[in-house]
């Protein structure tokens, strides 16, 4: 139980990749989504136009650049400690 609470375990870093994993592929879908709109939309059914696609990928620059630095941070200082 004590290793669920530290913040660099196996378990939260492995969550933090995966979450950091999903924000990259929303990214590169809603990138997609504003400069090949013709090509996303229609795969998406219409939920991903070009003003959704915009608005979704600025949003998640906020995001993604914490979880950058987090993976980041976790993955250095765990081998650096070891």
């Amino acid at each position: 139980m004590e290793g669920d609470l530290v913040i660099g375990s196996v378990r939260n870093r492995s969550v933090i990749a995966w979450l950091l994993c999903g924000i990259s592929i929303l990214l590169v879908l809603t990138g997609l989504g504003i400069t090949r709109y013709e090509v996303i939309t229609p795969l998406t059914l219409g939920l991903l136009d070009k003003a959704v696609s915009y608005k979704i990928h600025v949003l998640l620059w906020g995001p993604f650049l914490i979880m950058v630095m987090l993976h980041v941070y976790l993955n250095t200082s765990s081998k650096e400690r070891a």
